[in-house]
């Protein structure tokens, strides 16, 4: 795993993929990618979409590759470690909840305003989040015992913040989903 989305192009006029975030501490941060960057070629070999997100999944971690970019009208080429798509994702179960969480990109965050917050990429009916729905972003945390809500920066925060939480006073979650901010409280 490398640690990028990136922009569709249902036209495909241009070559290469343009790459839309980057992932915080991730292969594709730490190679010098940046959002806006088209990457053209994979180990020399010209690239689509689909191809590079081929060439990423069957490239062991941990193998060095090259990447030919075009930025700014210039072409450079980049040196990237394949990463774990643990590593790379950040993506952390709160089976309590039963969500799975991932760090919002920075780039969605300037976006919306918030300093940042985690993504919720997936949530089960049967967990005590289930009013928490794929696509929300958690932006702060409130137990009961707290005064103020705390940051929910990173999924390892939220899980932090969360092992202590004792669902039978309730957890308040800010939220945002569909661009606007509201709260969710979970009780037992």
């Amino acid at each position: 795993a490398l640690g990028v989305s990136f922009e569709l192009d249902p036209t495909n006029a241009t070559p290469g993929v343009k790459v839309a975030s980057v992932t915080s501490d991730s292969p594709a941060e730490r190679a010098g990618l940046k959002p806006g960057d088209v990457i053209l070629r994979f180990q020399g070999k010209p690239i689509t979409e689909n191809s590079l997100r081929a060439n990423i999944a069957y490239t062991p971690p941990g193998t060095r590759v090259t990447l030919d970019i075009q930025r700014d009208g210039k072409t450079q080429q980049l040196a990237a470690t394949i990463g774990s798509q643990n590593e790379v994702n950040g993506w952390i179960e709160l089976d309590d909840l039963g969500v799975t969480v991932s760090p919002l990109p920075r780039n969605v965050a300037r976006q919306l305003g918030i300093e940042g917050g985690v993504v919720v990429e997936s949530s089960t009916s049967e967990g005590r989040g289930a009013s928490l729905q794929q696509g929300d972003i958690i932006v702060e945390v409130q137990r009961h015992r707290d005064r103020t809500p705390k940051a929910a920066t990173s999924p390892d925060r939220l899980q932090e913040l969360l092992k202590t939480a004792d669902y039978t006073e309730g957890v308040r979650f800010f939220v945002v989903r569909d661009r606007e901010t509201g709260y969710i409280d979970i009780t037992d």
